[in-house]
């Protein structure tokens, strides 16, 4: 039978269009970001053409951005620092201070009272450039930089006890700093990263329903095996790039490789462990920015473009087909 359908250009499948909403507060990068119910949350970060970092929280949701409250005077300024939500509170700590001061304090933000408390510090190093994400009623840390090495040890913080202690079953992946993470179905996944000047090409699941064997190596994100599939991985890795999931379909973008900046985008199938290129980010070229899904439409804000910073929001429409004049 004859088809008169055509192929699929990739690199016009999905669109990004400039929003008429950029951030309100100081241009930045390095920032954090977490998601709870229907507003995604961003604050803290570095403006480098001021030299200083920021302790304020700003919400977006379906009436835009909302300043909040700031966090309180013994929390300070930071960037490079981690955030996971569980249930309507949020968790905010590590990174670096305007001293450059490796930190590792953790602050709880909740969402209802618009209020901070300070909580059990990190039981590692003090770090930055962590990992983290929230499954359930935990929280869990990994990966990042301490000042000596990169780290690969593995977390987790239990809210109700007000306690960190090491995972039974540490992860076992690469050591790493800059990673993407993103949760799907209560799983964890953990790819890209830098280590030792070297992007990393493994890419491992965190289950904590499988107590025994946790961690799980899923196909490597670079051109490695003998089979066709992975023939155009060529440039998934990266570092401090952004992630998000929309549907059943995570994405990537942005980022560094190689001290260049990374603008391709990548789709990533959660059924059948493979990757897809997207349009590239159409935007300014960055690294360290922020990437977030609400309501099941994504987003990328903020971040620095050589000696730039940025405050700009583009969202991505992964069905359109590309426009580059939005």
């Amino acid at each position: 039978m004859f088809s008169c359908r055509q192929p699929v250009n990739a690199l016009t499948s999905g669109n990004w269009t400039l929003l008429n909403d950029d951030f309100p507060g100081y241009q930045r990068s390095s920032a954090i970001s977490f998601v709870i119910g229907n507003n995604a949350y961003l604050g803290l970060g570095y403006n480098q053409g001021l030299n200083v970092r920021f302790a304020d929280l700003y919400s977006y949701g379906s009436t835009g951005w909302t300043q909040l409250a700031s966090a309180p005077s013994g929390f300070l300024p930071r960037s490079n620092a981690v955030a996971f939500s569980i249930g309507t509170n949020a968790y905010v700590g590590l990174g670096q201070d305007n001293n450059n001061n490796y930190l590792q304090d953790n602050w709880q933000y909740n969402t209802l009272t618009n209020t901070w408390t300070r909580k059990a510090d990190f039981a590692g190093t003090a770090r930055i450039d962590a990992s983290a994400f929230g499954i359930g009623a935990f929280g869990y840390v990994l990966c990042g930089y301490d000042g000596g090495s990169n780290r690969k040890d593995s977390w987790m913080y239990d809210p109700a006890a007000d306690r960190w202690t090491l995972t039974p079953i540490q992860f076992n992946g690469s050591k790493r700093t800059g990673a993407i993470v993103f949760v799907h179905n209560s799983k964890a996944y953990i790819v890209t990263g830098v280590e030792n000047g070297t992007e990393v090409s493994d890419f491992v699941v965190f289950d904590p329903s499988q107590a025994a064997a946790p961690w799980s190596a899923l196909r490597n994100v670079c051109n490695c095996s003998s089979d066709t599939y992975d023939d155009d991985y060529t440039d998934i890795v990266r570092d401090h790039g952004v992630g998000f999931v929309q549907g059943d379909t995570a994405y990537i973008t942005t980022g560094n490789n190689a001290g260049a900046y990374n603008s391709r985008t990548w789709g990533y199938d959660f059924v059948h462990d493979t990757w897809f290129r997207r349009s590239d980010f159409e935007k300014v070229a960055r690294s360290n920015a922020i990437g977030f899904a609400v309501g099941n439409r994504g987003y990328v804000a903020t971040g620095k473009s050589n000696a730039m910073d940025l405050d700009d929001l583009s969202q991505w429409f992964p069905y359109q087909s590309l426009n580059t004049n939005d």
